[in-house]
């Protein structure tokens, strides 16, 4: 995917890691009707 275009610009990921190429990324998960924090990826 590349240059998506999202609320805060345009979003890209890197098609071998599937990591974001541009903007860091929270993983949530849904547990008992809350979102949780399940993970981060921040490019470097």
């Amino acid at each position: 995917m590349k240059d998506l275009p999202v609320l805060t610009g345009k979003f890209s990921v890197d098609p071998a890691t599937h990591n974001p190429l541009n903007k860091p990324a929270v993983i949530q998960q849904i547990k008992g009707g809350k979102f949780v924090f399940a993970d981060k990826y921040v490019t470097k």
